[in-house]
This record gives C-alpha cells, sequence and structure tokens, in this order.
C-alpha cells in the first residue's frame, strides 16, 4: 500500500504560508486531524488526511487555522 506523504513545506505551499506560521498553528491542524507520520526524526503528513481538513473547513466555511 503506498500512501502520499506531505513534507511541511508541502503543506507551507498549499496553505500558503511560511514555516514559522506553520510551526504556530501545527498544534491546531494536528487537532483538526492532520495525521502525522513519523519516519526517523522527519515529520510527514497524511495528504489525505490534509485534504480532508480543507474539506471540512470548506464545507463549514470556518478557517483551516
Amino acid at each position: 500500500m503506498t500512501e502520499k506523504l506531505l513534507s511541511k513545506n508541502d503543506i507551507c505551499k498549499k496553505l500558503g504560508i511560511s514555516r514559522s506560521t506553520f510551526w504556530r498553528k501545527q498544534y491546531i491542524l494536528k487537532a483538526k486531524g492532520l495525521q502525522v507520520v513519523r519516519i526517523g526524526k522527519q515529520e510527514k503528513y497524511r495528504a489525505a488526511s490534509f485534504d480532508k481538513l480543507i474539506v471540512e473547513a470548506a464545507e463549514t466555511e470556518t478557517p483551516v487555522y
């Protein structure tokens, strides 16, 4: 099973935010369902959970972070 993973930079580009903003908001994103996969010391994020987070924010008309 191959699952697409996103880096912090990928998430920042998709949200249009800087890495420092991501660091401040990461706990909110994780609480809203962004799933983390740790590979060694690196953190990657499940693309499916990111997409779901965006869809839910659009449906409920609430901010992503």
